[in-house]
């Protein structure tokens, strides 16, 4: 007999290691939303939808929960997560019938894991506040591989715009668009094992015998070079790219992703815990605009 949906959710937060005190909350929050005759029809009928066709409206579905997550006091937050741990059950049979090892499934379902961490830093509340971000890791387009995270995506028109003797190498039309989770310390060997893989994973956007990757990021940021020490493991990521485009972003909106915590525009309720805040806090606090970097590098295929 198949397992039930509550035993499969116990299962998938054991597997990635989410807090007991999550998953108390979590499957409480599903028992509270299936309660109602219209919760349970909202949420059979997107686990049907999905399994039928992966391009399904991922933001209909969370705004339809929602709905029923604020009838039965469940945080929207909550319900969103949830959603796609429910999605999740189906995804893994979608990679088992396209040959994508149980690694990579594990490994790219485990954004869901860092996404919890985020909320509950945030917000203290156990879920996600990002999850229309999931999307790409349920229709199968985005994959984590190692450390790093990867899709797909045309060549970037602004590459070429931006000059210097820029040219897209020959026949190219695709990149591997790279996304870096909040799982930890970003090291150079992790990278590199991670691009090893992706050259093998997404050899089909190779031309020219070599294969662009590119990353749109406040790692990429340049100013990062004078804020961080050139041995930091954020200076010898950003030293991997051609920068052709930079932006500020006077409002701070990526500043979450370092502190952990809303950016008010005053650098003095900064937290200043790791060396990364204070160094950062300080190139606010000495009149620093914050901002991100769009960049691009290229490798050779085997």
């Amino acid at each position: 007999m198949e397992k039930g949906m509550q035993e499969y959710l116990r299962e998938f937060g054991n597997e990635h290691q989410f807090p007991q005190e999550a998953m108390l909350v979590l499957t409480e929050a599903y028992e509270k939303i299936v309660a109602s005759d219209q919760g349970r029809k909202v949420w059979d009928g997107w686990m049907q939808a999905y399994e039928q066709d992966v391009n399904i409206d991922y933001r209909k579905a969370m705004e339809e929960l929602r709905k029923q997550a604020g009838q039965a006091q469940v945080h929207e937050y909550t319900s969103d997560l949830l959603l796609f741990m429910g999605f999740s059950r189906w995804t893994e049979k979608l990679y088992e019938k396209r040959g994508i090892s149980r690694q990579i499934f594990h490994d790219s379902m485990e954004d869901l894991r860092w996404k919890l961490w985020e909320c509950w830093n945030m917000y203290h509340v156990w879920g996600s506040f990002v999850a229309w971000w999931f999307q790409g890791f349920f229709d199968l387009t985005r994959f984590t591989l190692g450390r790093l995270e990867f899709e797909l995506i045309p060549f970037p028109e602004d590459y070429e715009k931006a000059g210097e003797g820029r040219k897209k190498p020959l026949g190219m039309k695709q990149v591997v668009n790279m996304h870096i989770p909040s799982s930890g310390p970003l090291t150079m060997q992790d990278c590199e094992k991670s691009f090893a893989q992706a050259l093998t994973f997404f050899k089909e956007a190779a031309a020219d015998g070599q294969m662009g990757f590119v990353c749109s990021s406040w790692l990429l940021y340049p100013e990062n070079k004078k804020i961080l020490p050139a041995s930091s493991n954020i200076a010898a990521f950003l030293n991997l790219f051609d920068i052709y485009q930079v932006k500020e972003d006077k409002e701070g909106g990526d500043l979450w992703r370092i502190f952990g915590q809303e950016y008010d525009g005053n650098p003095e309720s900064l937290k200043e815990d790791t060396t990364l805040r204070r160094q950062y806090k300080k190139f606010l606090q000495d009149g620093g605009v914050p901002g991100y970097g769009e960049g691009i590098f290229f490798m050779r295929q085997e």
